[in-house]
């Protein structure tokens, strides 16, 4: 479990975020939505401790948030916009066991089976061998994403995985993340689709200029009038077989 207590963060003396409070929960996807530059990304980096708050408390099952390796082993953190590296599809996604090794850090058998099953998740074990420069954008992600789950942490934070992947990857993934969820781990992202968010999230954070606004599930969001307030606009749902489908039905005059 990931819980914060009025946490305060930013970049010098520039706050991001300002007073938030959240519990993400094991067995629990937990999906973070706001506009633009309300502070998901700054929220995220001081969960992961890559961040410093600047007032507050961050936990990680009811501790302080360890350092160097063993917080690598307990949080696997996907950043947005990474550089590509040249190396293989499979190199990549074995750096996510590089802190589970012992010296003289050599991957061993459990490793490249831990990277096999998530190139196997992500859909890439027949790209395995094919170098990152090579690959699409959307291809791209789904490496760093399956180098996150690799890792075998217990919480896993990523931020915007849906990027450049089209619009079946980003179901599949939201379903994927919401499976792990199920299995045990704590998975928190900030994406950019509400739609989705509202779909898929166990739990969903709605941030505002640092805040949260809401958290709670995604049927007490739905009749809230949040989505309306901090995004200018309109979400509809109609029910399916497999649950709620949302859409945009409208947008506020003057919102662009």
């Amino acid at each position: 479990m990931i819980e914060l207590k009025d946490v305060f963060a930013g970049y010098g003396k520039k706050e991001v975020v300002g007073g938030l409070s959240l519990t993400a929960e094991s067995n629990c996807l937990t999906v973070i939505i706001g506009p633009n530059t309300c502070g998901k990304s700054t929220l995220l980096k001081a969960i992961a401790g890559i961040l410093p708050i600047t007032s507050g408390k961050v936990t990680i099952d009811g501790k302080t948030v360890p350092a160097g390796e063993e917080r690598a082993k307990r949080i696997s953190y996907l950043p947005q916009g990474n550089l590509t590296p040249e190396m293989t599809v499979e190199d990549l996604v074995l750096q996510g066991r590089f802190p589970r090794l012992s010296f003289p850090k050599k991957y061993g058998k459990a490793d490249r089976e831990a990277a096999r099953e998530a190139l196997c998740r992500m859909g890439l074990e027949d790209l395995a061998e094919s170098y990152m420069s090579t690959l699409s954008g959307g291809m791209k992600q789904r490496a760093f994403v399956a180098m996150t789950i690799a890792t075998g942490a217990d919480h896993l934070l990523l931020d915007e995985p849906t990027s450049f992947l089209d619009a079946a990857g980003k179901t599949q993934l939201m379903k994927l993340l919401r499976s792990l969820a199920e299995g045990g781990q704590s998975v928190v992202c900030v994406i950019h689709e509400v739609d989705l968010a509202m779909k898929y999230a166990h739990k969903i954070c709605v941030m505002d200029k640092g805040k949260d606004v809401f958290y709670g599930t995604p049927d007490r969001l739905f009749s809230s009038g949040v989505i309306e307030n901090v995004f200018g606009i309109s979400l509809g749902r109609i029910e399916s077989n497999g649950g709620y489908c949302y859409y945009y039905s409208d947008i506020k005059e003057g919102e662009t």
